[in-house]
């Protein structure tokens, strides 16, 4: 069976906590384990906090859709927002072996969700950013 959910917020940092109960919610609702939950809920607010931080160059109201879909024992998770175009999949990953004093701030965030998604695809179309991506859960 597929399920599907949107989740509409402003680009605003306030609707996090909206976009992180939506997200629960609807992990209940499927029965997603707590550990998936958490990745889910990370790389989520991890690409939408850095589209409202990052990619408006106006002080305009935008609006960023989520759109959730579960498929078997996969859920999938797109993101699309008008900003900036920006594809986070050519973010070079940082070197985590480095000694901690001679790391480069940034990238980390982008480098977890690399690592927690099983799949991330990018395109721009309409003017919008547009990143897929899956994840392989248990309930």
């Amino acid at each position: 069976m597929i399920d599907r959910e949107n989740i509409v917020i402003k680009n605003e940092l306030e609707e996090i906590n909206v976009l992180t109960e939506k997200l629960h919610a609807f992990c209940v609702k499927h029965h997603i384990l707590e550990n998936f939950e958490h990745d889910i809920n990370l790389a989520v607010e991890e690409i939408v906090v850095n589209a409202i931080t990052y990619g408006y160059s106006d002080e305009e109201k935008h609006n960023i859709v989520i759109k959730l879909k579960t498929v078997n024992s996969e859920i999938c998770i797109i993101v699309e927002d008008d900003g900036n175009p920006f594809d986070p999949l050519t973010v070079e990953s940082p070197d985590v072996h480095k000694k901690l004093e001679d790391r480069e701030l940034g990238g980390y965030g982008i480098h977890f969700v690399k690592n927690i998604m099983d799949n991330l695809s990018y395109r721009r179309k309409d003017n919008k950013n547009i990143l897929s991506m899956t994840k392989k859960i248990q309930k």
